[in-house]
């Protein structure tokens, strides 16, 4: 498997990136909206703090 990494030199020694996690999933998702177009796609979200990011990159992407 290939993995890219993206990063955001503007976050980069940053403290407080985020308003909320529901903030960070929007970013994320606007992030990765590029490299998932026309591919099939899952989402996992890890319980300890991930399902409302996991949420909102699903809603804004439209994963079901």
């Amino acid at each position: 498997m290939v993995a890219n990494v993206v990063e955001e030199l503007a976050y980069r020694d940053r403290k407080l990136v985020f308003k909320d996690r529901l903030h960070a999933g929007e970013l994320l998702a606007d992030k990765i909206r590029p490299l998932l177009a026309g591919r099939y796609v899952q989402l996992l979200a890890v319980p300890a703090g991930g399902v409302p990011i996991g949420y909102v990159v699903a809603q804004r992407l439209k994963i079901q």
